[in-house]
């Protein structure tokens, strides 16, 4: 089984460096990226249709109280 992921955070360099980390997987596909909260909220109902992970970054300043409603998604 895959686990479809989309990673969030507001540095890229933090998003490459989770891709690079998790591409080694097989059972993990990164389907997306994003770089705020809204962004993600959207993205997961739209690509991850009640998926399976998120990463996010709580600290970002967008994300800010998304966190919450992105576990009221699964």
């Amino acid at each position: 089984m895959t686990i479809k992921t989309i990673l969030v955070d507001d540095e890229k360099l933090a998003i490459q460096g989770l891709q690079i980390r998790l591409e080694k997987f097989d059972d993990i596909e990164i389907v997306d990226t994003c770089r705020n909260g809204r962004e993600a909220i959207r993205k997961i109902k739209n690509t991850l249709r009640g998926g399976e992970a998120s990463l996010l970054s709580k600290r970002s300043q967008e994300s800010q109280g998304h966190h919450k409603d992105i576990s009221k998604l699964s």
